[in-house]
């Protein structure tokens, strides 16, 4: 119900990576924003307490 009110299109644009360090280009950076805002609607606390839960 809250993620279909938000609309999240700009957050998630694809950008070109400048380098070959850092986070791959083929990770699902939609569902990690919907994490986030899971993470703080459901009060977790740390981003520990957030992968333990989604596991």
């Amino acid at each position: 119900m809250i993620f279909s009110t938000l609309q999240m299109n700009c957050c998630y644009l694809p950008y070109p990576k400048e380098t070959v360090y850092g986070a791959p280009t083929e990770l699902n950076y939609p569902a990690m924003i919907y994490a986030l805002v899971a993470r703080i609607v459901e009060r977790i606390p740390t981003i520990k307490g957030l992968v333990k839960r989604l596991r």
